[in-house]
């Protein structure tokens, strides 16, 4: 051993033994030393590690070829870490060592102790790694300590950690971790707290019992802030099945006091966890806020902007607009689609039914939503007169007016406005050429409502042809499947995509930006979100060139691989349903059939919605040349902040001779964006009001309005949605707001994001499984999934806003269920 002792007592390190003790027990000591209410404890040093585990390090590094002291290279870094895991996991303690653990655990161990992780490069400034570390709570036997010891620096190895430490620019082989063992808080209530700098509001929230239920998200915790003395304490809505409040105003203005003393003693915002022992409080983490203070969702009445009607979260609202719109979005665009749409089968422009409602299309809370208020008993006449009108143009030939009109006519007025220099037009003109290519996009939208009515309603049909439940019972080695199976592995656009960028990963290196160029001039249009004020996926290479890395270090594997395993699949079901069927022929016959117009159906689907946001980037650049413009006059600092106007602000501004009158326009635009950020934190219910109903005749028709949409079902430990994409998979969360963020998505990770669309079939196709809080069986993101052979479940409601990052999940994509996995014995550490 070194001269310094291997155990160290909690009460005697400080910050400045970081080295020694890593980040979370040195500030913990630090805020000891200074009386605050600490649980008494003592650190394993990075000594040991270093003299346990170094010796394993450096052997690994040799075997690898990487000298001493060099950074590891990207490609290596899943071979190291497998290669350190193994080894840890086998590491023998020394009996001195062994012995000391004993002694300084005694006196702690009889309420059971807490076994943590404190790595060198944990918890600071730029980085928390938060959700990276192991922890183990309740530890009662000394061999259980050792054990908890191994699996807090195997977990230092674990991908994620990583890829976490790689992506902070943190060489993952230079880490070193001492660990933690603290006394267990027999807890009344526990949470965390978040302390803002500048006098901001402390936010807390606060769960009975221990901690742990917060952290692995299986409770839903009560949500306090706390502002100045003598402010009211403000509170979100009461978790399910609350009793009554876990901390009261009193307690809370308690804690908050607390956290801003503990501000004062280190110094910035801080993370900190905390228990609560009868009516004292005792800290038990303090870490720099490394991310966005989490605040109240806004107040959101969810009432009709129009009297009387009643609203959808329907067709395009879902996956396509999964967020509050924006301003600019919202009054072009937005309406545009819902009205060449509307008109296609509500007999017209010039002759609309007067049972469609105007305006057809909304927002509330600044969510898209379209109306389904239509008075259908009232007016039987105008009723039949609307269903004919329906029938018509989706048994008329439409796919062959998309093919031969729409779709030529798309390409080519979008290619020839593509050669008009934007910088040279006057504002007039150019708005006249963004109207132009949003009427393109209308009218493509239009005829894509014709042609989904078929492939949904061949999806429907073979839904129900298929003999899941026999099929389980008959074949239980099958594993999970559904109808959705039959559907895998077919020559989509997004698998060619796919081939394309695993192609290009093994040419040579300065063949790589020539190769993205020439992948993004096909696929660049691509959206991930349908709102012009979201950048396209041409704007965004770095999540291509990441896809591309990811097949050259062998994080993602061969997708021709992947494609024939899942055709092989296929037709193992097939035949498997065959045999099970074998007794009703009719059943069989119509299974077959409604699988040949399914995938028939699929690849005009492919082909169509990859089609569809063609105009986008030339739309965003033309709305981009404008906000450039009043960026010149002063009108905001950002170009983006045009998307932040309304769709008639802009056309005064730019029918203006002078273009003057826009001082206010700088503080409406940070308002607009503030309200836009507030909305995003909230869930938007399906319908507005919440119990409206459909009917037609005596029937009610609500299901069959919202395509059989129903709001995700939790139960304790669940989370409810649409299996689209079957399969069983159990992974860490990974939680993305944006796809950019997926830079280190590793291939067991289960990727949660409000929606998704076709444009994420790279980030998908490296993701062990897909949930989400939008969407169905027949959204347009279900299907890149169902291609890709991804277990999904899409439409839970509120994923990203249960889930928490690194929390171990199954995921059932046959069933549409995801169960958490968060156990009372073992954790990760929050995230922030």
């Amino acid at each position: 051993m070194p001269d310094r002792p291997p155990l160290v007592d909690l009460a005697d390190v400080r910050i400045r033994d970081v080295p020694l003790v890593g980040g979370k027990a040195a500030r913990l000591g630090e805020l000891a030393a200074r009386g605050f209410p600490v649980p008494a404890g003592f650190c394993v040093t990075t000594d040991v590690y270093d003299q346990l585990v170094g010796p394993r390090v450096r052997r690994v590094r040799a075997e690898l070829g990487v000298e001493a002291g060099a950074a590891l290279p990207d490609g290596l870094r899943d071979a190291f870490a497998a290669r350190m895991r193994d080894g840890v996991a086998r590491l023998d303690f020394p009996p001195p060592l062994v012995r000391d653990l004993e002694r300084r655990a005694e006196p702690l161990i009889g309420a059971g102790v807490a076994v943590r992780s404190s790595a060198t490069a944990e918890d600071t400034e730029g980085a928390s790694f938060a959700g990276q570390y192991a922890t183990t709570l309740q530890v009662t036997r000394t061999e259980a300590v050792v054990a908890a010891i191994r699996e807090c620096w195997a977990s230092l190895w674990s991908p994620t950690a990583v890829a976490y430490r790689a992506r902070h620019a943190t060489d993952p082989a230079a880490a070193r971790m001492a660990v933690l063992v603290q006394t267990m808080v027999g807890a009344r209530c526990a949470g965390v707290m978040f302390v803002p700098v500048a006098g901001a509001d402390v936010v807390i929230e606060a769960v009975e019992g221990t901690g742990d239920r917060l952290v692995d998200g299986v409770a839903t915790p009560e949500h306090l802030e706390v502002g100045t003395p003598g402010a009211p304490v403000r509170r979100g809505p009461a978790p399910p099945d609350a009793a009554g409040p876990v901390l009261d105003d009193g307690a809370a203005t308690e804690l908050a006091a607390l956290g801003r003393r503990v501000q004062d003693a280190l110094g910035g915002g801080q993370d900190i966890e905390w228990a609560r022992t009868g009516t004292a409080f005792h800290l038990l983490q303090a870490r720099p806020i490394t991310a966005d203070v989490p605040g109240l969702a806004p107040t959101a009445a969810w009432a009709s902007p129009v009297d009387g009607a009643s609203w959808a979260r329907i067709s395009i609202c879902d996956s396509w607009l999964p967020e509050p719109l924006s301003p600019l979005f919202a009054t072009t665009l937005f309406p545009r689609l819902i009205d060449e749409w509307t008109a296609n089968w509500a007999g017209g422009k010039a002759k609309r039914n007067p049972l469609v409602p105007e305006p057809m299309h909304g927002t509330v809370e600044g969510f898209a939503y379209l109306r389904i208020d239509f008075p259908l008993n009232r007016h039987p006449w105008l009723t039949l007169r609307l269903i004919g009108s329906w029938f018509r143009f989706h048994l008329s030939p439409v796919a062959a007016r998309w093919r031969e009109e729409v779709l030529p006519r798309h390409r080519q007025r979008v290619a020839e406005l593509s050669r008009l220099d934007l910088a040279a037009l006057d504002p007039v003109r150019l708005l006249r050429i963004i109207g132009e290519l949003e009427g393109l996009g209308g009218r493509y939208w239009a005829i894509i409502g014709g042609l989904a009515w078929y492939w949904n309603a061949g999806e429907w049909f073979l839904a129900r042809a298929f003999p899941a439940a026999r099929l389980r019972d008959a074949d239980p080695g099958l594993g999970p499947v559904s109808y959705s199976t039959l559907l895998q592995g077919e020559d989509s656009l997004a698998y060619r995509a796919e081939c394309g960028l695993y192609d290009l990963a093994r040419r040579p290196t300065e063949d790589l930006d020539a190769g993205l160029a020439q992948h993004l001039l096909r696929f660049g249009h691509l959206v991930y979100h349908l709102d012009v004020a979201e950048p396209t996926a041409g704007e965004r290479p770095e999540v291509v060139r990441e896809t591309v890395e990811a097949y050259r270090d062998g994080r993602a594997g061969d997708p021709r691989e992947r494609q024939r395993r899942l055709r092989r699949q296929s037709e193992e079901v097939l035949a498997a349903a065959h045999r099970v069927l074998r007794g009703s022929p009719v059943r069989r016959r119509f299974l077959d059939g409604a699988l040949r117009w399914t995938r028939r159906w699929s690849a005009v689907r492919d082909e169509a919605l990859h089609e569809f946001t063609l105009p986008w980037p030339l739309i965003r650049r033309g709305y981009l040349e404008l906000g450039r413009r009043l960026v010149d006059r002063g009108a905001f600092t950002d170009a983006e902040d045009v998307f932040q106007l309304t769709g008639a602000e802009l056309r005064r501004w730019c029918e203006r001779p002078n273009r003057t009158d826009t001082s206010d326009w700088a503080r409406t635009v940070r308002r607009r964006r503030a309200e836009q950020e507030g909305r995003r934190r909230l869930t938007p219910p399906e319908t507005v009001p919440a119990d409206v109903r459909v009917v037609l005749g005596p029937w009610d028709i609500t299901s069959l309005a919202l395509f059989g949409r129903l709001e995700g079902r939790s139960a304790d430990g669940e989370l409810r949605g649409s299996g689209v994409s079957a399969g069983r998979v159990r992974g860490r969360v990974r939680l993305l707001r944006s796809v950019p963020e997926a830079a280190d998505l590793a291939p067991d990770d289960v990727l949660v994001v409000a929606h998704i669309t076709p444009a994420w079939s790279s980030v998908i196709a490296r993701a062990g499984a897909v949930v989400t809080d939008i969407g169905g069986s027949l959204s347009h993101g279900s299907i890149v999934t169902r291609e890709l052979g991804v277990p999904a479940v899409m439409g839970t409601g509120n994923a990203t806003k249960v889930l928490t990052e690194g929390q171990l999940v199954d995921v059932d994509g046959g069933a549409g269920v995801v169960r958490l996995c968060g156990g009372a014995d073992r954790r990760h550490d929050r995230p922030s």
